[in-house]
């Protein structure tokens, strides 16, 4: 049985690629149960006398908490392909995303919304149109990083999160929630729920692509998802090397935003999100190291060349290391053979000898074997 895949990001996530939502005003919603964040389960609050308790199974969950749950995997079948009984696919979640999607949404479930004049506006769970990805715990990561359900909203949510008096709309968030900076917070209650949303039909620039895109939101969460868990990996290293981590994301940002601006702009971006975070689950160990495949190369005998091929990678990716030289590239179409490219470089293996050109040097190789 396929299981649906989990990873590391601002917390421990599950994502799923989502399909286009192509309304003009397509929106997402950040939610937070904050008081629930800082405690494990056996520590949370009882409510009304009893001692709840979050990170059962999917048999526990409310029937409207199941909904989310077969719908999210529902999408991830029609994305991949692949069928995922939801009741096993949820089950083998870790507990600690299990616990966060339980409990934001049993908060949501029971707060129940009407405006100033007493008329019901529903609960704070009829908002939600279809989760998106789930963030549990990552040690080492600001609580604002973790703990936290990423969902797709339905077309009247900020209209009801505007009228409803149990949210009120404070100052925008543009430093720890980027992309999010709609912030309502709810008023009393426990756990409290503070939310921020993106209007995509108000995003600009890149952001714009990216949010009208399922596959580039898909991709710029699963990018998220890799570089916290990488900065969680680095820290352990140094401030030094986590400045430079972050400098190196700043720079391809900057990339980001020339991609977003050339004419094939939407391919342009998938082939950078997609390079980008194999580079981070490489670099940062998030994957086991295959061992490289040694080489011998026409005029560069005195140069060492080496392939190590990932193929647990989406899409299969390999690290090409030539001298002092190392490049990260992806698989790409070929009539025939194993072709992988990148930047100023391709790699084309045909009936075993590789034509290699790379920064314009060319020159062909073979395994040793």
């Amino acid at each position: 049985m396929n299981s649906l895949p989990a990873g590391s990001s601002r917390g421990r996530a599950l994502v799923i690629p989502r399909s286009g939502f192509r309304t003009a005003r397509a929106l997402r919603l950040l939610l937070v149960a904050v008081l629930f964040c800082a405690c494990p389960p056996e520590r949370l609050p009882a409510q009304d006398g009893v001692k709840i308790r979050f990170g059962g199974g999917y048999d526990s969950l409310a029937p409207e908490q199941q909904a989310l749950v077969r719908a999210w995997h529902e999408e991830y079948a029609k994305i991949t392909g692949n069928q995922v009984d939801p009741k096993v696919g949820y089950d083998n979640l870790k507990l600690s995303v299990r616990t966060t999607f339980e409990a934001v949404t049993h908060a949501l479930l029971h707060t129940p919304l009407t405006d100033a004049d007493g008329k019901p506006l529903g609960t704070a769970l009829s908002l939600v149109r279809m989760v998106e990805s789930v963030h549990g715990e990552v040690p080492q990561t600001r609580g604002d990083e973790q703990f936290r359900v990423y969902v797709r909203l339905q077309d009247d949510a900020l209209k009801r999160l505007y009228e409803c008096t149990q949210f009120r709309r404070t100052a925008d968030n543009g430093i720890y929630h980027i992309g999010y900076p709609i912030n309502f917070r709810q008023q009393g209650g426990a756990p409290s729920i503070r939310s921020n949303a993106a209007d995509c039909g108000k995003a600009s620039g890149v952001e714009k692509i990216v949010c009208s895109s399922a596959e580039l939101r898909s991709l710029d969460n699963k990018l998220n998802d890799s570089f916290q868990q990488a900065m969680a990996r680095w820290s352990k290293d140094g401030a030094d090397l986590v400045a430079r981590q972050r400098a190196e994301q700043r720079a391809w940002l900057q990339e980001r935003v020339k991609c977003a601006e050339s004419p094939e702009s939407h391919a342009c971006l998938v082939t950078g999100y997609q390079r980008r975070i194999v580079q981070l689950q490489i670099q940062s160990g998030q994957l086991l190291s295959p061992k490289p495949v040694p080489y011998t190369c026409t005029g560069r005998e005195h140069e060492p060349f080496t392939a190590s091929y990932y193929n647990q990678t989406d899409p299969p990716s390999a690290v090409f290391t030539s001298g002092n030289r190392q490049i990260v590239a992806l698989i790409a179409r070929s009539g025939s053979g194993a072709r992988y490219t990148a930047d100023n470089f391709e790699y084309w293996e045909h009936q075993g000898e590789a034509a290699v050109t790379w920064s314009g040097d060319k020159f062909t190789c073979r395994p040793i074997r």
